[in-house]
C-alpha cells in the first residue's frame, strides 16, 4: 500500500469513527434521551413514589434523564436511577459498531438487557429500606459506565492496530 493509500485508509477510518459519534450523539440528544426522560418522569417516579415512605429517610426528585435519590440524612451518597441504553451505551456502540467488534457489542447489549432487572429490583429494595444495598448500587453505576467507555476504547484501539497491520502488510 503506497503512503497516499494508507493515509486514506487512516483518514477514512477516522472520518466513520468521527460520524459516528455525532451522529449518535444527535440522535441520543434529540430522540433517545427526551423520550427517556418523559418514560422516567411520567411513569416509573410515579410507581417508585408508591414504594416510598413519605417520613423515610429518602427522596426521589426527577432529573433530565434519570431519578435521584436523595438521603435526608446524609448516611449515604445520593444515586441516581437511569434507564438501561443510556448516553454511555449509545457512546461504546458508535465506537464499536465502527470497527465491527462483534464481542464488545455483546458484552455491552448483555450487560443493558441485565439493567433491566438488576435497577428495578436494587432501586426498590433501596427505596423500600433495605439501604446497606446502596454502596452496591453505587459502585454498579460507577462500574458499568467504566466498562462501557473501556469497551469503546479498545475497539478502537483494535480498528486502528487492524488497519496499521493491513497497511504494513501491503508495503
Amino acid at each position: 500500500m503506497d503512503p497516499d493509500q494508507r493515509k486514506k485508509a487512516f483518514i477514512h477510518f477516522w472520518g466513520k469513527l468521527f460520524l459516528s459519534l455525532i451522529t449518535v450523539a444527535i440522535l441520543y440528544l434529540s430522540l433517545i434521551r427526551p423520550v427517556q426522560s418523559f418514560l422516567l418522569k411520567h411513569y416509573l417516579l410515579p410507581v417508585l413514589e408508591t414504594f416510598l415512605d413519605s417520613a423515610g429517610d429518602l427522596m426521589l426528585v426527577h432529573r433530565t434523564d434519570e431519578i435521584e435519590m436523595i438521603f435526608k440524612s446524609a448516611k449515604f451518597p445520593d444515586m441516581k436511577i437511569e434507564l438501561p441504553f443510556t448516553g454511555y451505551f449509545w457512546l461504546s456502540m458508535s465506537m464499536i459498531w465502527v470497527v465491527k467488534q462483534r464481542m464488545f457489542g455483546r458484552i455491552v447489549h448483555i450487560w443493558n438487557l441485565c439493567l433491566l432487572i438488576i435497577i428495578p429490583l436494587l432501586s426498590l429494595a433501596i427505596i423500600s429500606g433495605t439501604h446497606w444495598l446502596s454502596p452496591l448500587f453505587l459502585v454498579h453505576q460507577k462500574l458499568y459506565k467504566a466498562l462501557f467507555l473501556i469497551l469503546g476504547m479498545l475497539a478502537i484501539r483494535e480498528g486502528a492496530l487492524k488497519l496499521d497491520k493491513h497497511a504494513s502488510k501491503k508495503l
